[in-house]
C-alpha cells in the first residue's frame, strides 16, 4: 500500500543551500503554477533547469515569466544565476577522487611537506564540531524516533564508499532493539529485497556524492512501496531527498583527495546515543540477552570443536 501524499516540507540543509534544498524549502510558499516548475525542475534534476525559461516554461506548461517568478523566490537574482547555481552544483556532484586529488595536488605544493596533512585535519576537526549546528535538535530527533520505534523494521543501505557507515549504524543498532537489517546488493539482489517492504519498515539510507543509482532506485521503489526514508547525504543532497521523509545533511568534503567519512560515523553515535535514551532499559535488557546468546552459540561450538564433530570431512 502506498503511503499517503503529504506536502513536502524539508529544511534547506546547510553548510549549502542548493537549488533542489531551496525548492523543498520553499515548497508550500510557491503558487501552484510555480509549483509545476519547481516539480519539473525535481522531475530531471538538474538538467531541466540547464533549458531555456521557454523550454522549461513548455515543459511545465506555464508562462515564462512564472519561471523567472520562481528563481526569484528561491532567492536567485534572476533564471541566469540559478542557472548557474545548478551548474556549479553539478561539477561539485561528479567530483571523483581522480579530480579531488588533481585540485589537491595542484594546492598541497604551495604548503610544506612537513606540515601537508595539519590543515585538513584541523579542517576535519572543525566539521565535526559544526555538526551541532547543521542538524539540529528537531531534525535529529525525528530521525531517532524513526529509528528507535519498536513497531518498524529498520533497514540500512550504503553506495560503494558509504556502505560501511550504513553497516555502522545497523551492527550497533542491532545490539539496542530488534529487526535491524543490512541491505546489499548480494543474495537476493536488490529488487527482491523490495517484496516484503511495507508501512512497517523504515529504510536507513547514506548516499553521498555521485550518487548511486542502484541505491536512489532501492529508495525510491522503497518509499512507494510505503516504507519511511532516513536520509544521511552530504551538502549538495541526493535525489532520494524528494522521496525521504527525514533528510540528515554533513559535510565531506576536506583538504584531501578524498570525501571524510568521519562527519557521518559522528553523527551515526549521536543518533546510536539518542537511541539508547529512547529506548530506555529495553536496550539493556536486549543488550543482556545478547551476552547470553553469545555466551552460549560460543560454548556449543568449543564442544563440537573438542568431540571433533566440526569441520569439513
Amino acid at each position: 500500500m502506498a503511503k499517503p501524499s503529504k506536502p513536502v516540507t524539508k529544511p534547506t540543509p546547510q553548510p549549502v543551500a542548493t537549488v533542489r534544498a531551496r525548492i523543498l524549502h520553499h515548497h508550500d510558499r510557491l503558487g501552484p503554477a510555480e509549483r509545476r516548475v519547481a516539480r519539473t525542475l525535481l522531475d530531471r534534476y538538474p538538467l531541466a533547469g540547464l533549458d531555456t525559461v521557454a523550454k522549461l516554461a513548455g515543459a511545465a506548461d506555464v508562462s515564462p515569466p512564472t519561471v523567472i517568478r520562481l528563481a526569484n523566490r528561491l532567492g536567485f537574482k534572476g533564471f541566469p544565476v540559478l542557472q548557474a547555481a545548478l551548474k556549479a552544483e553539478l561539477q561539485e556532484q561528479m567530483e571523483s577522487p581522480l579530480t579531488l586529488y588533481d585540485s589537491y595536488a595542484g594546492s598541497s605544493q604551495e604548503e610544506p611537506a612537513e606540515h601537508s596533512t595539519e590543515p585538513m585535519l584541523a579542517d576535519l576537526a572543525g566539521k565535526v564540531s559544526a555538526l551541532q549546528g547543521e542538524a539540529p535538535a528537531s531534525r535529529l530527533d525525528a530521525a531517532v524516533h524513526a529509528l528507535a520505534d519498536r513497531r518498524q523494521r529498520i533497514h540500512c543501505i550504503g553506495g560503494r564508499s558509504s556502505r560501511s557507515v550504513a553497516s555502522s549504524l545497523a551492527f550497533h543498532l542491532n545490539l539496542l532493539r530488534p529487526w535491524v537489517s543490512i541491505v546489499d546488493g548480494g543474495a537476493p539482489p536488490l529488487p527482491d529485497q523490495l517484496l516484503d517492504l511495507g508501512r512497517r519498515d523504515t529504510i536507513f539510507v547514506v548516499d553521498f556524492r555521485r550518487y548511486q543509482p542502484d541505491v536512489i532506485s532501492f529508495a525510491e521503489a522503497a518509499s512507494a512501496r510505503g516504507a519511511r526514508i532516513v536520509l544521511l547525504t552530504d551538502p549538495w543532497l541526493s535525489p532520494i531527498a524528494d522521496c525521504a521523509d527525514h533528510i540528515l545533511v554533513v559535510d565531506i568534503a576536506v583538504r584531501s583527495p578524498l570525501d571524510t567519512l568521519v562527519t557521518a560515523q559522528a553523527l551515526i553515535e549521536r543518533i546510536l546515543l539518542g537511541c539508547i535514551e529512547a529506548l530506555g532499559d529495553g536496550a539493556r535488557l536486549r543488550m543482556k540477552q545478547l551476552e547470553v546468546v553469545r555466551r552460549d552459540f560460543t560454548a556449543a561450538v568449543h564442544r563440537r570443536e573438542e568431540t571433533g564433530l566440526g569441520g569439513d570431512r
